[in-house]
Parts: C-alpha cells; sequence; structure tokens
C-alpha cells in the first residue's frame, strides 16, 4: 500500500508498517494484554488541566471501566504523592508541578451517578459533532444543540496534531525531555537532570 499511495499519505503507512515490526519484535501475543491506554492518557490530561489552574488536592470520581482497571497501576505512579517536587513541560509548552496531588481515585458506575451520566452525554456529543459523515438533519440537529451553549464547553485532550518526525525512524532526542521525565516518575527514579533515564 505504502509503495502505491501517494506521497503526502505514505509516510504514514511507513510508519504503521514498521510499528507492526516492532511490535512483533518486542511483544509476545500469548501474554499481550492490550495496549490502549487513552483513557489513562485522558484522565492524565484532564487532572493536569485542573492542576494548572486551582491549587486544591483533588479526589478523583471515574466512570468505572475495564480498561482504565488494568492500568490502575500505572495511574498509580503517576499519582504518587511522593514523587520529587518538580515541574514538567508538557507538550502544549506550558508547565505542570508534580507531584499532581490526587488524594484519591474512586470508580463509580454510571448509572449511580448523575455527574458521570452528564460526563457520557457530553463525550457522546463531542464525539458526534466531530463526525463529518452526518446527514443534514442530525448536522442541523446538532448544530441547534451547539447554539444552547454546548458551544462554549472547553475540552483537553489527546488530538490530532500537524507536528510529525522530520525522518524515519524518529530520530532520538537528547534527554532529559518530557517523556524522560514522565517515564522517572513512573518508574521511579527521581533524578532527572542527567540524560536519558
Amino acid at each position: 500500500m505504502a509503495n502505491n499511495a501517494d506521497e503526502k499519505v505514505r509516510v504514514f503507512l511507513d510508519q504503521m508498517a514498521m510499528g507492526v515490526e516492532m511490535f512483533h519484535e518486542s511483544c509476545d501475543f500469548t501474554t499481550f494484554k492490550g495496549a490502549d491506554e487513552l483513557q489513562v492518557t485522558s484522565m492524565q490530561s484532564s487532572i493536569i488541566h485542573w492542576r494548572q489552574r486551582h491549587t486544591e488536592d483533588f479526589h478523583v470520581v471515574h466512570d468505572a471501566s475495564s480498561n482504565f482497571f488494568r492500568n490502575r497501576n500505572l495511574w498509580e505512579r503517576i499519582t504518587n504523592k511522593d514523587v520529587q517536587k518538580q515541574e514538567i513541560p508538557q507538550g502544549d509548552g506550558t508547565t505542570v508541578e508534580y507531584p499532581l496531588r490526587v488524594l484519591s481515585t474512586t470508580p463509580m458506575d454510571s448509572k449511580d451517578s448523575r455527574a458521570i451520566q452528564l460526563c457520557d452525554i457530553i463525550a457522546g456529543l463531542g464525539a458526534r459533532v466531530l463526525r463529518d459523515d452526518l446527514g443534514d438533519d442530525d448536522r442541523k440537529f446538532l448544530d441547534e444543540i451547539l447554539l444552547t451553549g454546548f458551544n462554549k464547553v472547553t475540552y483537553n485532550g489527546t488530538h490530532p496534531s500537524t507536528i510529525f518526525p522530520d525522518q524515519i525512524p524518529p530520530r532520538r532526542l537528547t534527554g532529559p525531555d518530557v517523556v524522560d521525565k514522565m517515564s522517572a516518575i513512573i518508574f521511579g527514579s527521581h533524578d532527572v537532570s542527567r540524560g536519558r533515564c
């Protein structure tokens, strides 16, 4: 496919193929449990968003999810209160202070929480608004909903970007970069001032 694709698309297909090859070299399907860490990433992004705006400690209540539970140990490392106090740069150029001061993380079934239900509705609406394959009636209905005030709702999270590696495979940075610093927090090495972790 990459060989027959337009040059603008070929780089993505090449990266996908390289990712598949690297996966086979480093993972064993008999023990592989999945790589969906989007929920943990979204939770972290949400906490960072609020951490940058408020000084209070947080109690996090989230929608109960088996994917999130599978990666709960990762979340507990990210929110560990014993992490050395430090400023970590974010992809958008801002910084956030660690530890994140999350005091507790509690799962809740959406059927037992109106707040979680509202979050589900807003997330569903946000996903639907971004679709480009809606019919005219659906698009008109969504536009009317947005005009009731939903168009003023801000959000953050994982988004597509136009920043791409400038070579294949991507060049390794000399650390410590953001990934180095986050790895140090997750895996417990707090001295990230000298090179890569």
